[in-house]
């Protein structure tokens, strides 16, 4: 028993090690994207060359029914700021994803952009560790960017920036038109 608890615990810190990592890849080879139909979104999207994608966790527990991550898409098209989520849910059967219906975001977000993969770019957490995370990649140009440790509480005054811009992405496309779901 003590071999497995050893092993989940190298094997938990060695993913969470390697999720702290930067890329400057195009290609976006963060590990956790690999069971998220990422991609599939992108096509959908048309490939947008500046967006933000943000892999928000609600919750560590079940509860029957509830999404247990948001993943959110804010991108660019025709100089117009849209958002749409990426649902994910657990069920016995396994994981899977709903799609809402992208929205057209009121708020201009160009002037903050830069400033925000500034302000994600300065984040250090030194040795620190935490099972929860929400992990940020920001394409605008050649400019790519990392994860937060904890929740929006844990992450509000250390990113006021990213924040505004979550919650503006968030909260102006929030929706209940799913458009795609993928298993």
């Amino acid at each position: 028993m003590k071999k497995y608890l050893l092993l989940f615990f190298l094997l938990n810190t060695f993913f969470s090690l390697n999720a702290q990592k930067k890329y400057q890849d195009d290609n976006v080879t963060i590990w956790f994207l690999n069971e998220y139909p990422y991609a599939n979104v992108l096509d959908y999207l048309h490939n947008p060359d500046t967006f933000l994608f943000c892999h928000y966790v609600l919750r560590r527990y079940e509860e029957k029914g509830a999404p247990i991550a948001i993943n959110m898409y804010l991108y660019r098209n025709n100089n117009e700021w849209w958002s749409t989520s990426l649902i994910a849910y657990s069920s016995s059967k396994g994981k899977y994803w709903e799609l809402t219906k992208p929205m057209w975001i009121q708020t201009d977000l160009s002037a903050l952009i830069e400033d925000v993969i500034t302000e994600l770019d300065s984040v250090y957490y030194s040795d620190e560790l935490s099972i929860i995370h929400t992990w940020v990649y920001v394409k605008c140009g050649e400019k790519n960017s990392v994860d937060l440790q904890g929740n929006l509480r844990d992450f509000a005054s250390v990113v006021p920036k990213f924040t505004y811009v979550f919650m503006i992405g968030l909260l102006e496309s929030y929706n209940n038109n799913i458009i795609k779901t993928y298993h």
